[in-house]
């Protein structure tokens, strides 16, 4: 899913752990007469991952665990892949063990608090964070990470003191920077969170999560050509930024451009209703009722009725896809008669 490996990659870059350097494992590992050396096929991996075919990713992290079962980048490697097919439990099985291969690496630990924020966990996520921080306790991605956890949980302060710190031990941290911006962000204070995500950019040009929150902020001070100006660099960074995209579709929908906020659901939900989990995706079932409502405003009452069905099919109990659902039907009686 790709939603999930921005995630990941975007949390990366927030504790700046991409690169090939978990200490305890190393990277460098004899071939094997038979085939590739696992650091090979984990650097064949890391290029499909990045490419988007995890499954042929999945595949060569998994032979170079077979090749050295011991080595720890492999691991991580490997429960990345995981975790971007919502394999999350295999992913911390992977984790642990790397987390017992390097008891001195907070980097397993940081990995894990990642997988742990995918599926919720917050407070476990916290946990992982602090045992990072007991390893190596100037580690100025794990403080990122926190902020960024932190703003979830609604600890706005804490927050911004932890991206502080992160920043004062490594100042030209972006996600830092990002994290601290998302949490002026939730507390209103639209400019000071635009001046963060501005320095994240002017130390990364291309993160496009920066771009997209500093659209929210300009749309908060109903600056919109702003916003949408930064929507749509976020959209041409990385076509397939969900968040981008959603916030863009939200403010045509507002503004009565319909055509354009379900062009924008449309792509959104394609690559979804695809996926081998979307039978149980409570995030599509959000997308299916919000085209369905912006297609009802535009009174395209059967096409609105398709994407409440498609909600209802995925959670048949879902209050809102059942209440609208008997709005259209009532409306479509209406017309009728």
């Amino acid at each position: 899913m790709k939603y999930i490996r921005l995630l990941f990659l975007r949390r990366l870059a927030s504790v700046a752990i991409l690169g090939c350097a978990l200490g305890a494992s190393g990277c460098k590992r004899a071939a094997s007469p038979a085939g590739p050396s696992a650091a090979e096929s984990v650097a064949q991996g890391d290029a499909f991952f990045l490419q988007g075919d995890v499954d042929t990713a999945l595949r060569r992290y998994s032979d170079a665990v077979q090749t050295d079962p011991k080595f720890v980048d492999a691991r991580v490697k490997r429960a990345r892949a995981y975790a971007e097919g919502r394999q999350f439990e295999a992913a911390l099985a992977d984790l642990g063990e790397a987390m017992t291969l390097a008891p001195s690496d907070p980097q397993p630990c940081l990995e894990q608090a990642i997988v742990r924020e995918s599926m919720g966990q917050l407070q476990q996520a916290l946990s992982d964070i602090a045992l990072a921080l007991a390893r190596k306790a100037d580690h100025p991605g794990a403080y990122s990470l926190r902020a960024g956890i932190q703003v979830e949980l609604g600890n706005f302060d804490d927050a911004i003191h932890d991206a502080d710190e992160a920043i004062r031990l490594q100042p030209h941290l972006s996600g830092a920077f990002n994290n601290r911006g998302l949490a002026h962000l939730r507390k209103a204070e639209f400019s000071a969170a635009i001046a963060d995500f501005s320095q994240a950019l002017e130390l990364n040009h291309d993160q496009a999560d920066s771009l997209t929150n500093r659209g929210v902020a300009y749309q908060s001070l109903g600056q919109f050509n702003k916003a949408m100006s930064d929507w749509n660099e976020a959209i041409r960074i990385v076509p397939q930024a969900f968040d981008a995209r959603y916030d863009r579709s939200c403010y045509y929908i507002k503004s009565r451009q319909l055509a354009q906020g379900i062009a924008d659901l449309n792509l959104l939900i394609g690559p979804r209703a695809q996926h081998r989990s979307a039978a149980s995706d409570p995030l599509l079932v959000h997308l299916y009722l919000k085209r369905s409502a912006a297609k009802a405003s535009g009174h395209d009452i059967e096409g609105a009725l398709a994407d409440c069905d498609a909600a209802l099919a995925i959670n048949p109990n879902d209050r809102t896809a059942n209440s609208l659902k008997r709005e259209l039907l009532l409306c479509s009686y209406r017309r009728r008669v």
